[in-house]
């Protein structure tokens, strides 16, 4: 969209889940259907190094820098279906402490097993290869699920929005002009 100079919102409101249901999504997250990725939403989580199994490196099949990652690193080309092309690496670019990550599993309906894709600062660590960290047991207060950047109903043209007219006697007249 950006590219063609065009509006990422779309008129066609069926486009969404809406922030509704990613809401119901957040109060019911131990159920597996839930977990998968959609073109909408997608799974986040924050750091919680104490619970950090293992670092993986996603590594392109064939690359010839391959082998000597290999020799340091913990490396695959597919790790739980993660390939180096994966959009979790693209969705990095937060500041605010919470990245993406994939479900893998859940322990007694009280934690889970995720996989996280850390900060790209932190996975500048390696060149040619991308990091994944595996975390163990990790609380449900620290997942959550996000529509995706631009897919929320939030972006859809048709959602009603007008001005909110606040009359003038509300604010203490040196704040007029």
């Amino acid at each position: 969209h950006v590219k063609n100079w065009e509006s990422p919102c779309t008129t066609d409101k069926n486009n969404f889940q809406g922030s509704k249901r990613i809401s119901e999504m957040n109060n019911a997250k131990y159920r597996r259907e839930y977990w998968a990725w959609t073109k909408e939403h997608f799974t986040v989580c924050w750091d919680e190094a104490n619970l950090l199994v293992s670092t993986v490196y996603i590594v392109e099949e064939g690359n010839k820098e391959s082998d000597e990652l290999s020799s340091r690193f913990n490396t695959t080309s597919d790790y739980h279906g993660i390939r180096i092309e994966h959009e979790g690496f693209a969705l990095t670019k937060s500041d605010t402490g919470r990245v993406p990550c994939i479900i893998t599993n859940v322990r007694n309906n009280m934690t889970f097993d995720v996989i996280r894709f850390p900060n790209w600062d932190i996975r500048r660590e390696v060149k040619n290869a991308e990091m994944l960290q595996v975390y163990e047991g990790l609380p449900q207060n620290l997942v959550m699920f996000l529509p995706k950047p631009w897919r929320s109903d939030l972006y859809w043209k048709g959602a009603f929005r007008h001005p909110i007219a606040i009359p003038d006697h509300v604010f203490p007249r040196h704040w007029r002009q």
